[in-house]
Parts: C-alpha cells; sequence; structure tokens
C-alpha cells in the first residue's frame, strides 16, 4: 500500500506539472510541440521561467519529503459502497503544505489556458482550451472534496473520483484532438503549386482575377469532358494571387486524381468511412463524413473564421452526386445555406454540376441559386453565360 501511495502521489505531481509546461507552450505559441522547444520558449519569458523553476523545485520537494519522512498511515476504511479498503491519511501539516499546489493550478495555469483560447479565432479551439482548463479545476476541487470526505466521515472516494477524472479528460481529449486538426489543417502553410496551367481560367470568360474574387459561380460540365482542367486553371489562377483553396471532392473524382499532388490546394474529402472530420497521412488532406451537409457547413464556416479575412476559395465537386446520392430537397437546402454564408463573408466559390442528367426543374431551381454561371467545353475550356 506504500508503494501505491507513493506512486499515486508521483503521478499526480507529474500530471500537474506537465499540464502547466503545456499551458505555457500554448499561451506563448511554442515554436515546436516538442518538451525542449516548448521549455526554451517559457524560459525565454524571464518572470514565467521563474515561476515555472519555482513551482517544478515546490513539487519535487513535497516528492521528497514525502519518500523521507512518511508523512501518512494507512487505516482501513470504507468507500462509498460500504467496502471496507485500505486507504492513506496524511498528516494535516502535509496536506495544508500541498494546498499552494491545488491554488496554483487553479489561479495560474487554468487562467493561463483560457487566456491562451483567446488568441484563437477557431471557435472550437478555442472552446477546447476552456473546457480543458475547467477539467483541471474541476480536479483540483474534487481534490478537496473527496479528501474533506475521507477527513470528515472516514470515507474513501478516490475510485470514483478517478472514474469521474478519466470521463472528464476523456472528453476533453477527443475534443481537443478534434479541434487541433481543424485547425491545423486550415492554418498551415500551403505547399507550392505544380500546375503548370496553358491559359489562365479568368481571361477564357473575357475577365480578370479581381472579378473572380467574392463570388459565387455554377459551373455546368459534361462528364466526358476535360473539366477538371478548368477546375485546375480556377484554383491555380487564385491560388496564385494569395488565396487559400479548399476543395470538397471524392477520391474517385478526376478532379482529385488531377489535383492530389497540388499541395498548395486543400481538401476535404467525402468518404463514408467516417463519422466526424479526421486528417489523413497528407498533410492537405482531411476526410469528412459522406453528405453530412451539417459538418460542410461548420467546416466552411471555421474555415471562414480562421481566415482571419484573409482570401478564401471554396470548390464543391459535385452539385450533381448530392442531388443523386440525397434528394433535391436536402441538397437545395445545403446549396441555399451556403451559399448565404460564402455571400456574407465575400468568400469566392465554384460549385460544379453535370449537364444533361437533372430534370429541368431541377436544374432551374439550382440556377436560380447562383448569380454567376459558367459552361464547360469539351476541352477543358470554359464560358462565362450569366454573371452578377
Amino acid at each position: 500500500m506504500d508503494f501505491y501511495t507513493y506512486a499515486n502521489f508521483l503521478i499526480v505531481l507529474i500530471d500537474g506539472f506537465s499540464l502547466t509546461i503545456v499551458a505555457m507552450g500554448i499561451y506563448f505559441r511554442a515554436s515546436n510541440e516538442s518538451l525542449r522547444h516548448m521549455l526554451k520558449d517559457v524560459f525565454s519569458k524571464r518572470i514565467h521561467g521563474f515561476v515555472l523553476t519555482g513551482y517544478g523545485l515546490y513539487m519535487a520537494s513535497a516528492g521528497i519529503y514525502l519518500a523521507v519522512f512518511h508523512p501518512f498511515r494507512i487505516d482501513i476504511v470504507r468507500d462509498p459502497f460500504g467496502t471496507p479498503i485500505p486507504s492513506p491519511e496524511f498528516t494535516t501539516a502535509f496536506a495544508l503544505g500541498l494546498a499552494p499546489t491545488l491554488i496554483f493550478l487553479l489561479f495560474y495555469t487554468v487562467p493561463l489556458l483560457i487566456k491562451a483560447s483567446r488568441a484563437y479565432t477557431n471557435r472550437e479551439m478555442r472552446s477546447s482550451l476552456v473546457f480543458l482548463g475547467a477539467s483541471w479545476a474541476s480536479v483540483s476541487t474534487l481534490f478537496v472534496v473527496f479528501d474533506l470526505f475521507r477527513f470528515e466521515f472516514s470515507i474513501d472516494g478516490n475510485g470514483l473520483m478517478y472514474y469521474f477524472f478519466s470521463l472528464l479528460f476523456s472528453f476533453s481529449a477527443v475534443t481537443f484532438n478534434r479541434a487541433s486538426i481543424l485547425t491545423d489543417f486550415i492554418s498551415s502553410k500551403p505547399g507550392a503549386s505544380v500546375m503548370r496551367p496553358s491559359r489562365q481560367f479568368s481571361k477564357q470568360i473575357g475577365e480578370d482575377t479581381s472579378f473572380l474574387r467574392g463570388k459565387s459561380f455554377l459551373l455546368e460540365v459534361d462528364p466526358s469532358s476535360r473539366y477538371e482542367k478548368a477546375v485546375g486553371e480556377f484554383a491555380d489562377e487564385l491560388s496564385k494571387n494569395g488565396c487559400s483553396v479548399f476543395m470538397f471532392t471524392h477520391k474517385s473524382s478526376p478532379i482529385y486524381k488531377l489535383l492530389s499532388s497540388d499541395h498548395s490546394l486543400r481538401f476535404f474529402i467525402s468518404t463514408a468511412a467516417v463519422s466526424y472530420p479526421k486528417q489523413t497521412d497528407q498533410q492537405n488532406e482531411v476526410l469528412v463524413p459522406q453528405n453530412d451537409y451539417a459538418i460542410y457547413l461548420d467546416l466552411i464556416s471555421k474555415t471562414i473564421d480562421s481566415s482571419e479575412g484573409g482570401c478564401v476559395v471554396f470548390i464543391l465537386d459535385s452539385v450533381s452526386d448530392m442531388l443523386v446520392t440525397s434528394g433535391f430537397e436536402a441538397t437545395y437546402k445545403f446549396l441555399k445555406s451556403a451559399n448565404e454564408v460564402l455571400a456574407a463573408v465575400n468568400v469566392t466559390s465554384l460549385f460544379l454540376s453535370t449537364s444533361g442528367i437533372h430534370d429541368t426543374k431541377v436544374v432551374a431551381t439550382i440556377r436560380s441559386l447562383f448569380p454567376n454561371h459558367l459552361v464547360g467545353g469539351p476541352d477543358g475550356s470554359v464560358k462565362l453565360t450569366r454573371k452578377s
């Protein structure tokens, strides 16, 4: 039982100290995720470096004191269900001596995480950091509550307490991981373009690049044509003019097959294999649930929020796939909502549709949602048939 007490106490100290390092690393935007780089960045802030050193020495002293002076005894008490179990009882002096570590977590580490959240434009990332801070505040509070139960009523609730802890941190870890995946994907620096287009997209339609910005386009194409070339030229022109290009597509699409090696673009890849966004082994690709339009709209909103006013372009491949797999009503609602979101913030978008396979009323209704219409030619060329 002595070994259990030592090990348990040591784990708690290490967890608290590690969280403080992580909180500092997030707050100061450490240049690298490794521990060595985090510590280097923290200690470059002299006052906070001294604070971390003092906190570490204090916790190390507590661990040494526990090992040398053995300030506890093992009693037989009952757990919350009435079962007799051995339980350590620390001396009052030692317990009070640990109070500063809890106070430090509550009034330094947790507020640091909450302050760090304000630096992120992504709402999910902000809420995840706040939730992580709130989880640790809850942990600190529960430690005090369960220790009081042990002291006042001779009831050892450690098993129940650790169960609550595992629930808190499991949920926090999943939420934080999903948020960080999207934040890293959206805010990552694009790679170099490998496209070598033979023509400029805007010149084909008799306009210049500035005409493309802030507009929503519907491009109707023949599936037997080389329409993927036109999409590549559209993406390449805007990417080279400082825009971040995000594409919703699937791996069997001709567009993906042509452009997947271009790391200046970022891909949301539709698949039935996932139920939430998941990073692939490619830095510029994230898997998203197939036909989950609520998630699509959420991703569009988060991408726009994270752009901080920069030029953002969305390409959606394709409206026809949506109509076939989800039906007219669901597709119409998504397109209407998406265009409302995109129009409100002046974002450029290109939606693809296959010509000749839909009912004329459906085509007319879909067209009515877009102020700018494009038609693809058999060689991958494009004509502007309507503009706002």
